[in-house]
């Protein structure tokens, strides 16, 4: 009982193919690549410091200030006022005797100036 292929279901079988080989090729040759971000902004929350870490290594929060050698660094963002934020989920993960001198509502009292780079060997 040998059945012949109707034209739509070579067509179907052909489009398959077709789709499975752009699917692979758009892959391999790159198409539309998430945008990572390379470093994160981190401020000292008992002295106001900012930080700037890269992403290449493994960041721990809070992470560790090089000068005090303290883990009082989390991350910062600014929110759409322009004031520097720190969200509360890493506020919570400071040491008990940590105390976060320069935030109010979560809002930090920054330094002025460039962040320093965060060394991290």
């Amino acid at each position: 009982m040998r059945e012949q292929l109707k034209p739509w279901q070579i067509v179907l079988f052909v489009v398959a193919v077709l789709a499975c080989v752009a699917s692979v090729a758009w892959s391999v040759m790159g198409g539309d690549q998430p945008k990572m971000a390379r470093s994160v902004l981190l401020v000292d929350v008992t002295t106001g410091e900012l930080f700037r870490a890269s992403t290449k290594q493994t960041l721990v929060l809070p992470e560790r200030n090089p000068d005090s050698g303290k883990s009082t660094l989390l991350p910062v963002s600014k929110n759409p006022e322009g004031k520097h934020v720190i969200d509360r989920r890493y506020i919570d993960s400071l040491d008990p005797d940590v105390k976060p001198i320069i935030l109010k509502d979560g809002v930090a009292n920054v330094k002025a100036g460039e962040p320093r780079t965060l060394d991290r060997k």
